[in-house]
């Protein structure tokens, strides 16, 4: 019945593939002791399955293409009995969740989506290479100017050439320092 009021269901039933083979797989869940059976559909694709009545008790089986009943479980109460019967003929109508091609490719693409997207919002909030080459720039031109204002003057004499006291030229010592410092 609710297997949330403590009471085991009588069936756990699933289609699953087994080496990609679609098979039928189900738990007699009441049995002692417990009972899997499988049963694989595609190589019994004319199967049957139903429930009997023989001698007071009700059989769970399957019937092959031009063969005789084959008895899989006995239940006792007939309750049992067809409640499980419609638990395992909902997992059939339902079928397996399988590998589907169709749902990789959404999902890689998906994620690709989703990766330019975050890229695209870094790129936003992270300041860009371009601006971050003219903030450079305005931090050498300032440091430029401020090199230049700390540079001490020095009295050129007449002997000394005024060529020679640019920035970036070398000139001998002797030239520019003052001869009085002792």
């Amino acid at each position: 019945m609710l297997s949330f009021l403590g009471k085991k269901p009588p069936v756990k039933a699933k289609v699953v593939h087994w080496n990609t083979v679609p098979c039928l797989v189900v738990s007699f869940q009441t049995s002692e002791p417990p009972m899997l059976w499988h049963l694989d559909l595609e190589k019994t694709p004319n199967v049957t399955l139903s429930l009997r009545e023989k001698d007071g008790e009700w059989e769970f089986g399957y019937k092959p293409a031009e063969k005789d009943f084959v008895p899989v479980y006995c239940f006792d109460d007939h309750d049992e009995a067809q409640e499980s019967y419609a638990k395992i003929e909902k997992t059939l109508l339902c079928g397996a969740p399988s590998f589907s091609f169709e749902r990789l490719i959404k999902n890689i693409l998906l994620l690709v989506f989703l990766f330019v997207v975050g890229m695209g919002v870094l790129a936003f909030i992270m300041p860009s290479e371009h601006a971050s080459d003219k903030a450079q720039e305005e931090r050498a031109k300032a440091a430029a100017v401020v090199s230049e204002q700390a540079v001490p003057s020095v009295p050129v004499d007449a002997a000394t050439d005024h060529d020679a006291m640019r920035n970036g030229v070398p000139v001998n010592a002797d030239d520019v320092l003052p001869k009085d410092v002792e």
